[in-house]
C-alpha cells in the first residue's frame, strides 16, 4: 500500500497517517509514504520533519514541474488579461458614475431642492 500527498507542506498529513494506521493496529512499515512540494524551503523542513518521526525511507519530490506555455500563448494570454482588466476599469468607472449620481439624489432630497410628488 501506498499513501501520496500532492501538496504535502511540512509532512502533517504523511505523518498523521502514519500516526492513524498504528491506531487502527496496522504496521505503518508495510506502508510507501510518497510526497511532493513546489517550495525548496518547505520541502526540506517536510524531509527532515519525515526523519525526525521515523519514516526515513518517504519518498518526497523536491519540485512541481510545470509546462511552460509558448511564446504565442503567453501573448494570447497576455492580451486576455489585458482585455479583462480594461473592462473591469470601464465597468468600475460606470459604477462610480452611478455612485455620484445616488449620492447626488439624496443630497437633493435631504436638503429639499427635489421633492418627490405622491399621487394619491
Amino acid at each position: 500500500m501506498s499513501v501520496y500527498d500532492p501538496t504535502c507542506g511540512s509532512g502533517g498529513m504523511l505523518i498523521q497517517t502514519r500516526d492513524y494506521i498504528r491506531e487502527c493496529g496496522g504496521d505503518p512499515k508495510d506502508i510507501s509514504f510518497f510526497g511532493q512540494e513546489s517550495m525548496g524551503t518547505t520541502w526540506s523542513i517536510c524531509k527532515m520533519n519525515m526523519l525526525l518521526h521515523g519514516i526515513p525511507d518517504s519518498a518526497i519530490l523536491n519540485r512541481l514541474r510545470f509546462v511552460q506555455p509558448s511564446l504565442d500563448e503567453q501573448d494570447r494570454i497576455a492580451d486576455r488579461v489585458r482585455a479583462l482588466d480594461s473592462k473591469r476599469k470601464a465597468e468600475m468607472a460606470h459604477r462610480d458614475i452611478l455612485i455620484k449620481q445616488k449620492h447626488g439624489l439624496m443630497r437633493d432630497l435631504l436638503t429639499g431642492r427635489v421633492r418627490v410628488k405622491v399621487d394619491s
